[in-house]
C-alpha cells in the first residue's frame, strides 16, 4: 500500500498540467483531496488523442500500476481501462466527443484544449445516467466513421505541412 501511494502521489505531481480552476470539479475528490484515479483517467484520455508526451508514457508505464492493482504485466492504459471498468467503446466515445467538441468550439470561435476536453469527459462520464459512451443503433457506426474521416483529414493537413 506504501508503494500506491507514492506512486499515485507521484503521479500528482509530475503528470497534471491542469489549471487549479478547472482542475478543482474533475481532480479533487468532495473533500478536496487529489483523486488519483480521475487524474489517471484524465492522462488515459490525453494518451488516446495522441496529445500525452512520451516522458509523461514512459512515466506511468514506470508506475508499474498493474502491480498495485494485482494485475498482470501489462501497459499503464490496460490497468487504467480495467480498474474503472471501461467498456471495449471507451476510445470510440473519446474520439466521437472530442471531435464534435472541436467542431463547435471551432464555430463560437474559442479555443479548446485537450486537457478541458479530458476534465469535462470525465466530469459528464460520472453523471448519474450519463450517456458517454451508450450508443444507440446507428450511433455506434455513424461515430467510427466519424473519427475515420477526422484521422484521414488530419493525415491528409499533416502531409502538406
Amino acid at each position: 500500500m506504501k508503494y500506491l501511494f507514492f506512486n499515485l502521489f507521484f503521479i500528482s505531481i509530475t503528470l497534471t498540467s491542469f489549471s487549479q480552476e478547472s482542475k478543482k470539479s474533475t481532480m479533487d475528490d468532495n473533500n478536496g483531496k487529489t483523486n488519483y484515479m480521475n487524474v489517471l483517467f484524465a492522462n488515459y484520455i490525453l494518451n488516446e488523442l495522441d496529445f500525452l508526451s512520451e516522458e509523461k508514457k514512459q512515466t506511468l508505464n514506470k508506475l508499474n500500476l498493474y502491480i498495485a492493482y494485482n494485475r498482470e504485466k501489462e501497459d499503464w492504459t490496460k490497468t487504467v481501462a480495467a480498474v474503472l471498468n471501461f467498456s471495449p467503446t471507451i476510445d470510440i466515445a473519446i474520439w466521437h466527443l472530442w471531435i464534435k467538441n472541436l467542431r463547435i468550439a471551432d464555430k463560437k470561435g474559442i479555443e479548446y484544449s485537450p486537457e478541458q476536453f479530458a476534465q469535462g469527459f470525465i466530469d459528464n462520464y460520472y453523471v448519474k445516467n450519463s450517456k458517454v459512451d451508450v450508443w444507440g443503433e446507428n450511433q455506434l457506426k455513424e461515430a467510427k466513421l466519424m473519427i475515420k474521416e477526422y484521422k484521414e483529414q488530419l493525415t491528409t493537413k499533416n502531409k502538406h505541412h
